[in-house]
């Protein structure tokens, strides 16, 4: 997307996995490797991508399979006062390792956009699998365990909102449009390197669907037709004199001055006529 509209009392930001670079099917999807050799299946053999399908396996055999998700941040996004939250709706789940990776890329010469154009070997290869390039830590690790019943809603906290600032300043721009993409891998087997005594996959609601996965942006700040800067936030503040902002649905080149909140009704700010006195 080039800009965020500005509109109504909106604390939050969701972006969806569509964009301007067209429809959501393009923009997710998941990459399939296989051996029967573990540790050659782990470095990436005979991968396959499948675009519109997000699936996360570690299988006996051996089958490993790592979604990405790749967003388009707005052009007028200047601030992030919240880390930002990741929907994921689970469809199925076999097995019993819920536990997921969810971690930024390392994008170089090999990102492509629409997600759909990548290549599958440079898209495996892209996944970070360190501690410092995760995007969720909890008391137990660098993993989110989800639920396989309902709306999973995660919070990109680890690292010192990694997430937060790859949103700013990190993932990568191409042709004037910024993207970051994010990686979900499972964790006990395929992030751990440890090879699976069974099957576990996890099946999320594909990017076309109405359950697809979602980036909220929390608190921010976006950039007006002026240059101006304000939050999208619940300060109830009606900037009258201000076009562009987020109230009434408006970004006009003139707000009519009729709309605008009368000021003090008398000079120096008083609400009684000035007088002097001898």
């Amino acid at each position: 997307m080039a800009v965020y509209r500005l509109s109504g009392f909106t604390p939050t930001a969701p972006l969806g996995l569509s964009g301007s670079t067209g429809p959501a099917a393009n923009n997710g999807g998941f990459v399939r490797s296989s051996n029967a050799d573990w540790a050659t299946a782990k470095a990436g053999s005979s991968e396959s991508a499948t675009a519109d399908a997000l699936s996360i396996k570690a299988a006996t055999g051996f089958v490993i399979e790592r979604t990405y998700l790749q967003f388009e941040i707005p052009s007028n996004l200047s601030r992030l006062d919240e880390d930002p939250q990741l929907t994921l709706y689970v469809d199925s789940a076999a097995g019993t390792d819920t536990k997921v990776f969810i971690t930024s890329i390392a994008y170089g010469s090999a990102f492509k956009s629409p997600w759909s154009t990548w290549s599958a070997a440079p898209a495996w290869d892209s996944a970070q699998t360190a501690d410092s390039a995760a995007y969720v830590e909890t008391s137990g690790g660098y993993f989110a365990t989800l639920s396989t019943s309902g709306l999973n809603t995660i919070t990109l906290d680890a690292n010192s909102g990694l997430a937060k600032f790859h949103c700013l300043h990190g993932g990568v721009t191409q042709s004037g449009i910024k993207y970051i993409t994010i990686a979900l891998l499972n964790y006990t087997y395929d992030r751990q390197d440890s090879s699976p005594t069974n099957t576990n996959t996890i099946a999320l609601a594909a990017p076309s669907h109405a359950n697809a996965p979602t980036l909220i942006l929390r608190k921010p700040w976006f950039i007006n037709d002026r240059g101006d800067e304000y939050p999208v936030s619940g300060d109830y503040t009606i900037r009258a004199f201000d076009v562009g902002v987020n109230q009434r649905d408006r970004a006009v080149p003139q707000l009519p001055f009729s709309s605008a909140i009368k000021g003090p009704a008398f000079l120096r700010g008083k609400n009684s006529s000035y007088k002097v006195t001898t």
